[in-house]
């Protein structure tokens, strides 16, 4: 699951991702949105292993966007409802997390 939270102590294995505050995409066609799953939001199908992910959120516009690799002509979009504070929402499973300066 990678997106944004309004829980400082995000984890996966609280459920925090069905808690209102949450704005993530996850395995399989999940989209939370506000902590409720909507199911192939934006076309999308689910995360596969080796892929590379590049998220943005832009707090003028409240958009979380992410661009999948393996899919170029693709972006994926996500209007963020919560106030602020937001922290990075990122599961621990995954195997390699970059940051990079923009």
């Amino acid at each position: 699951m990678l997106g944004l939270s309004t829980t400082a102590e995000f984890t996966t294995a609280t459920g925090a991702f069905s808690q209102a505050g949450t704005f993530a995409w996850a395995c399989g066609n999940q989209v939370y949105i506000n902590g409720k799953n909507n199911p192939s939001h934006g076309g999308w199908s689910g995360f596969k292993v080796g892929d590379h992910i590049a998220l943005e959120f832009n707090p003028q516009s409240r958009m979380l966007t992410m661009k999948v690799a393996r899919l170029p002509n693709q972006t994926f979009s996500i209007a963020v409802t919560a106030s602020v504070p937001l922290y990075w929402a990122v599961d621990p499973l995954l195997s390699k997390i970059e940051l990079l300066e923009k």
